[in-house]
């Protein structure tokens, strides 16, 4: 019993026929793929920034984001302070990386709400 070979061999002397109007096609619904995408993506980004922008104004004023800002930016700073006072083998180095990582990154949300590249180019209402 012999069995086919069903393999498919690709090699640089393959040659592949396609109608022009199929590749044509093709073309046109990849290119309204990649415009579509790019529209929504636009959009989106708009969407996003307006939202940032809406919390700012809303929020930025308020005392309870102010007093949350300066905690999270106090014990921060106030934990790496204590960090660099202890002697180094009374720390643990995979808990202060993964405390310094989460105060971190609520440091930089903290400073990207009030200080953010969608403020509106450095305009604050005083």
């Amino acid at each position: 019993m012999s069995k086919k070979d069903d393999t498919i061999k690709v090699s640089s002397e393959s040659k592949l026929q396609l109608p022009l109007a199929n590749l044509i096609g093709i073309i046109l619904v990849v290119s309204g793929a990649v415009f579509g995408y790019a529209n929504l993506t636009g959009r989106i980004s708009a969407l996003e920034t307006a939202d940032k922008q809406d919390a700012r104004q809303k929020f930025s004023k308020d005392w309870t984001t102010r007093v949350m800002g300066i905690a999270v930016l106090g014990g921060f700073l106030g934990y790496i302070f204590l960090v660099t006072l202890q002697p180094p083998e009374q720390n643990s180095e995979a808990l202060i990386n993964l405390v310094l990582g989460y105060l971190g990154g609520l440091a930089s949300a903290v400073v990207s709400f009030y200080f953010g590249a969608s403020n509106g180019g450095g305009k604050q209402d005083k």
